[in-house]
């Protein structure tokens, strides 16, 4: 019998150190606003999805001057904002937050297909009107890194001379 166990045991061992343990890495979003943001301007705000953990932040949002050219865009706000896990099926995810305030609920939900990772956001946080927008998202690398200058950008295109 202690055989038999040592036997098992040293299965169970030896199958752990041949075994390549993966530990997942949060994938990065890249999602583009599907109507314009302004004049040659397109809204791309970045996500972080850790799936395995179920942690999901919004980091930053960037105007950018061509629909999917992220290496060139203006950084609007940069901050880690995590948003709690609410519900998942087998097409869709969906996180976000809502609170109360002086008795309104107040909510920013984000619903993502997870075939074609395609965005949608509800949410009532500008002076309590509820709005909702559509966005694109592609997977990327990393999240990218902008400057802060805002003149540069606007004269670059060529709306301050």
């Amino acid at each position: 019998m202690v055989l038999l166990m040592k036997k098992i045991l040293g299965i169970i061992v030896l199958g752990l150190l041949w075994s390549n343990v993966v530990v997942a890495k949060p994938i990065y979003l890249n999602c583009r606003h599907t109507e314009l943001y302004s004049h040659k301007l397109w809204m791309h705000e970045y996500f972080s999805l850790d799936f395995a953990n179920k942690k999901y932040t919004w980091e930053s949002k960037a105007l950018v001057k061509h629909e999917d050219d992220i290496s060139n865009g203006e950084e609007l706000h940069k901050e880690t904002i995590e948003l709690p896990f609410m519900d998942e099926d087998s097409q869709y995810l969906t996180f976000g937050v809502t609170f109360f305030n002086n008795g309104k609920r107040h909510y920013d939900i984000f619903k993502l297909n997870k075939e074609n990772f395609d965005l949608s956001r509800e949410d009532n946080l500008f002076a309590g009107m509820e709005s909702s927008m559509t966005y694109t998202c592609n997977q990327i690398d990393e999240l990218p890194s902008y400057s802060w200058s805002f003149r540069k950008f606007w004269n670059d295109l060529g709306l301050f001379k």
